[in-house]
């Protein structure tokens, strides 16, 4: 028995290459099948639509905030023009200017924080990014699972700094000016 035992180790049963043979062939063919898995990621295909009337909305932007730049440098000039006439009126009326441009910052934050908050939100409960049902302005490759959930969280905290910024640069301006 011990003379077998030693010769099966030094040359063991065919039956044993053969299963080990078939298990590493399975073993084989679903690393293949996983890998095909990974290369073949969905893809959430553009809207061309869309796409035309996001960077319409974009131009549209820019170009109001072009007039509005020159607005306020205009506004500047005879701001510092009165400031040498009267300055106490000049300081009220600046005072004013920045009010109305503080609200309108922070709707636009508070607009942007709901957004943000909201697609984060949706993300998180359906575990992929970009969430069901969004359209998409380039062809996006689909996330699941940990990443999408990370960028959920992300979007999410992103959104409560932007409130947290649309609130407190007011403040420390007014702030600031107070003590001028």
């Amino acid at each position: 028995k011990c003379q077998r035992n030693i010769f099966n180790i030094f040359f063991p049963d065919p039956i044993f290459f053969l299963t080990l043979f078939h298990y590493l062939k399975k073993m084989r063919k679903e690393m293949k099948e996983t890998k095909k898995k990974k290369d073949e990621q969905i893809i959430v295909k553009a809207d061309k639509n869309y796409r035309k009337k996001i960077l319409l909305i974009a131009f549209t932007l820019i170009v109001i905030g072009f007039f509005l730049l020159r607005y306020f440098q205009a506004l500047l000039n005879r701001l510092s023009t009165l400031a040498e006439e009267s300055p106490g009126l000049a300081i009220k009326k600046a005072e004013n200017s920045l009010k109305i441009i503080f609200f309108v910052m922070f709707l636009l934050s508070l607009g942007l924080c709901f957004y943000l908050y909201r697609l984060g939100t949706s993300i998180l409960k359906s575990e992929q990014f970009p969430p069901p049902g969004i359209k998409v302005i380039k062809d996006t490759k689909l996330e699941t699972g940990r990443k999408a959930r990370s960028r959920g969280r992300m979007l999410q905290v992103l959104s409560i700094l932007f409130l947290m910024m649309g609130v407190l640069v007011p403040i420390t301006v007014s702030l600031i000016l107070r003590n001028f």
